[in-house]
């Protein structure tokens, strides 16, 4: 049982980085839209990337946002690692398992 909460402790924060550095992303790529679109000089910090970001925001629609308004899991920016325990309620079986042990062993 530790090993899996210790597991699941991994995993959550390794979605949670992802998430940040989506968010990062999104927010540079949001500023540099926003400049070009007002004929505004992009800031210094992004003058840096700015041609690669303008590249990819030719190329961007509402796909991300509307997989994760659909439960998709790759949603970009907007994707939401609060709740997940649930995620595949319904889709699945669960699993049951029966014993007569009164500890039973994580790998039951």
């Amino acid at each position: 049982m530790l090993r899996r909460q210790a597991r699941l402790r991994r995993e959550y924060l390794y979605r949670k980085t992802v998430e940040d550095r989506q968010k990062s992303i999104q927010e540079k790529k949001d500023k540099i839209k926003r400049s070009l679109e007002e004929n505004v000089p992009i800031h210094g910090d992004l003058q840096n990337k700015a041609l690669h970001y303008a590249k990819k925001i030719t190329w961007e629609d509402a796909g991300p946002e509307a997989a994760v308004q659909f439960g998709g899991e790759s949603g970009g920016a907007l994707a939401n690692s609060q709740d997940d325990e649930y995620r595949y309620a319904g889709v699945e079986d669960p699993k049951l398992v029966i014993t007569t042990s009164r500890d039973p062993s994580a790998r039951l």
